[in-house]
């Protein structure tokens, strides 16, 4: 159990990455409107899930004196995604528009 929430930031980051990257390149491909509706409820449910996790996070911060540091990384890494996010916006902004 220790060893699952060591990592699962990491592995929710990288699940987050991948999908959202693989509905990005979709729209590029396609330029479908389904694939545009679906990539919105995406972003949608991983803002959501994304902020209870760091939620999470931050309390087990306020609390665990010794884990201090793993919890600070697994936040950083699921807070890399936002820049890539908006990244992708502006893109298909461009192409839309």
């Amino acid at each position: 159990m220790e060893k699952l929430k060591k990592y699962i930031g990491f592995k929710l980051a990288v699940f987050y990455f991948a999908v959202g990257t693989l509905l990005f390149l979709s729209y590029l491909i396609y330029n479908n409107s389904t694939i545009l509706m679906i990539g919105y409820f995406y972003v949608l449910t991983a803002i959501i899930s994304n902020l209870i996790l760091e939620a999470v996070f931050l309390i087990q911060l306020l609390s665990k004196k010794g884990d201090q540091y793993k919890i600070m990384a697994n936040m950083a890494i699921l807070l890399v995604n936002i820049p890539i996010a908006i990244l992708y916006f502006f893109i298909v902004l461009e192409i839309t528009f």
